[in-house]
């Protein structure tokens, strides 16, 4: 069965003992029995409530470093073993199976300290658990929490102590080890940053491309909405890209220019990037390829805004003499193949274009 987008994915519960001992101090007991997956980290409160940072968990004989007074409380993840995350910039949730010092968002790019990412829900846990260690230390007495019995219990993240994540609509393997969720396919690993841009592109040109091999195509008129993805496909790829490049260090008024960026008029497009970035879009393409591009883009407006039907603009446009006024223009599979082809090596420029700069 196919995950489904958006649904809620449990706490994946546990028990807390938080242990006191007479002249001993204070320590905690976390304990894990179901059958799914669990992932925990650690963060550090300060005495004041205030949390400080995430802290590594040390192994045998690798203590962990955190500042003193403060105590160190767990962060447990959902079913998935994977934490809710919330970008402070663009107001965008992800979920990562790896909370770090440093995080970068998906969408927008911005890094920042891990912390400042938590979800509210989180930030309640670890208010949540502070009390109960606070409470068990000054009372002098053992306080147990069973996360399991309020996972079981949870309707509406009514408890305080446990909440569910919730599971977008792409999901990625970074080959950092970072694991995250995303909504839409294009994003940057929260961990390293790196944008999982042509993998993902070149998956969603694969299954276009298995489309057009599908059996049930007609050869001489491939459907619309079907060679209009291909270039939709790149614009949300281009877009991707726009947006971090619209984040290096530019005046305001090249910084306005590239976030006018439109991947609808390659051409244009592909001047801006050259000369603000020396991103060569058109590599390894030839200027007759490049036509041929973009008379099939003129194409694509045509399909998808007036039902195919050939206009004075397009004729203006485009100096295409095959067709003739109020023609209805179609697509043959061998024009959408040659398509696919080129804007597949447009996505992998752009994407290695921006990467190149330093």
């Amino acid at each position: 069965m196919e995950p489904t987008e958006f649904q809620e994915i449990a706490h994946t519960g546990g028990r807390l003992t938080f242990i006191y001992k007479e002249g001993g101090g204070l320590s905690v007991r976390l304990e894990h029995s179901r059958p799914s997956p669990a992932t925990v980290f650690q963060v550090c409160i300060a005495l004041d409530g205030q949390i400080v940072d995430y802290v590594a968990i040390g192994g045998i004989g690798s203590p962990s470093f955190y500042p003193q007074p403060s105590i160190l409380a767990y962060l447990i993840s959902d079913r998935e073993g994977k934490f809710g995350q919330e970008c402070k910039v663009c107001d965008s949730y992800f979920r990562t199976s790896v909370p770090s010092r440093w995080t970068v968002c998906p969408y927008c790019g911005d890094r920042q300290r891990g912390i400042t990412f938590l979800t509210q829900n989180q930030l309640q846990f670890l208010t949540k658990y502070f009390n109960a260690y606070v409470e068990a230390s000054q009372k002098g007495k053992t306080v147990t929490v069973d996360l399991d019995e309020m996972v079981d219990a949870l309707t509406h993240n009514s408890q305080s102590w446990v909440y569910t994540e919730q599971r977008q609509q792409s999901g990625h393997a970074c080959k950092c080890g970072c694991s995250y969720d995303i909504l839409g396919n294009y994003g940057l690993c929260p961990a390293c940053g790196s944008p999982n841009y042509v993998a993902s592109f070149g998956r969603t040109v694969a299954g276009i491309e298995a489309q057009f091999d599908g059996e049930r195509i007609d050869p001489r008129n491939v459907p619309g909405e079907m060679f209009a993805r291909v270039f939709s496909e790149f614009e949300a790829l281009g877009n991707c890209v726009r947006r971090q490049l619209s984040r290096l260090p530019a005046n305001e008024t090249r910084r306005s220019e590239v976030r006018r960026i439109n991947f609808q008029r390659l051409t244009e497009a592909a001047d801006l990037l050259e000369r603000c970035f020396a991103i060569a879009l058109f590599k390894d393409i030839a200027p007759a390829e490049v036509e041929y591009l973009s008379l099939m883009l003129s194409r694509r407006h045509l399909i998808i805004h007036n039902g195919g039907r050939v206009d004075e603009r397009y004729l203006q446009m485009t100096k295409d003499s095959t067709v003739r006024l109020n023609e209805v223009v179609r697509v043959n599979l061998d024009d959408a193949k040659k398509t696919l082809s080129l804007m597949r090596k447009c996505g992998i420029n752009i994407v290695n274009g921006w990467q190149s700069i330093k």
